[in-house]
Order: C-alpha cells, then sequence, then structure tokens
C-alpha cells in the first residue's frame, strides 16, 4: 500500500511576531518552525520517500528537512488571498472589520481579489494526480493549510483517486504541526496522512 503525507509547512518568521494572512506571501521559517520541520521529517528516518513541496519560501524550507530531492510543484501552492494577502490579522481587523468578522464565521472566506474555492481546489487536485502518477511508492507533499483542507474535505475529498475514505485523528505530539489525520481509501492500495495544525 502507498502511503500520500500531507504537511504543513513550519511555522512562518512572522513581521514583528503578528500573524501574518499568508496567501501568496512567503516568509522564512521561524526558529520554532525550523524545529517543528526537523522534528517532522524524522519521523521519515529510514523511509523510501519521494518529496513534493508548494514554491512558496516557507514549504520550500521544511521540505528540506528531509535531505532528499524535492520537486517543486506549483499548483501546490497557497490559495491567493486577494486584498488580505500579506496584511497582518490585527489590520485586517482595523481595515476590513465587516470582512474580518465574516471571515471569523466562516472558515472558507474569499476574500476580495482572491482565488475562488473551486479553483484552488482543481489545481490542488491536479498537483496530487502528477504525484500519484510520477512516483511509484510513498510520498510526501508540503504545502499549505487552506488548500489541503479544500482537497480533503469533510468528510470526503471530492477527488476520483480517494472516494469512500475512512477518516481517523490521531496524536503524533504536542506542537502545532504534529497533528496526523490518517485517510485510507476503501477503493484503492493508497492511504493518505494529513499533517496539519490545530
Amino acid at each position: 500500500m502507498r502511503s500520500f503525507y500531507f504537511m504543513r509547512h513550519g511555522e512562518p518568521d512572522f513581521p514583528e511576531g503578528d500573524t501574518v494572512c499568508l496567501g501568496s506571501e512567503e516568509l522564512p521559517l521561524s526558529v520554532a518552525g525550523v524545529q517543528q520541520s526537523h522534528e517532522t521529517a524524522a519521523l521519515f528516518f529510514g523511509m523510501e520517500v519521494s518529496v513534493f513541496s508548494s514554491p512558496r519560501r516557507q514549504a520550500v524550507e521544511t521540505a528540506r528537512h528531509f535531505g532528499r530531492m524535492i520537486a517543486i510543484l506549483d499548483d501546490l501552492r497557497e490559495r491567493d488571498m486577494g486584498i488580505f494577502d500579506g496584511k497582518s490579522y490585527s489590520l485586517i481587523r482595523t481595515r476590513y472589520p465587516d470582512l474580518y468578522a465574516l471571515s471569523q464565521r466562516r472558515a472558507m472566506l474569499v476574500p476580495p481579489g482572491g482565488e475562488a474555492l473551486e479553483d484552488g481546489k482543481a489545481r490542488f487536485s491536479r498537483a496530487v494526480e502528477f504525484v500519484r502518477k510520477s512516483c511509484r511508492g510513498d510520498a510526501v507533499i508540503v504545502t499549505h493549510a487552506d488548500v489541503m483542507e479544500l482537497f480533503l474535505g469533510a468528510p470526503a475529498p471530492d477527488y476520483s483517486g480517494f472516494l469512500q475514505v475512512e477518516v481517523n485523528d490521531r496524536e503524533e505530539g504536542t506542537g502545532r504541526y504534529r497533528v496526523v489525520r490518517r485517510i485510507e481509501s476503501r477503493m484503492e492500495k493508497d492511504s493518505l496522512w494529513w499533517f496539519r495544525k490545530h
């Protein structure tokens, strides 16, 4: 059985410690993000895996901790967040109070100028299909929270290769980026593991 491990990038080094809305924005990893990436990569020690990454800096820096060649796939990038992109959440809350309030009630808000949900899901699905066809063994896919959630969906991803999935959550540690969701296909001999934050 092949497995696909979806891993969110480590914690970025946010300017002045103020969390930023990351879409097309690129940031280096923080000290904590480097440690998170190193610890997660260590889970794969001794395993033969191919590593694929979003082109965003925070994802590439995370993927480098696996010590393997990295295939960069543009379709693994995060959604463009339009007018929110690159702005701190404190600034968004002040400048766009109505939109910010809506985003707190609706996790998958599309800010003006942002990428449509269906477009983000479609391109991410293309990337996963490429990964499935281009490698014979297991794969690690280093990417971003929103596009992973769009792809995996709830209760099952709307993706022909992984229909009729069974989801089981289990803790892999106490860090923010160490929760694993395993999604096993009952139709095929593949499984998905989703590394995401709480």
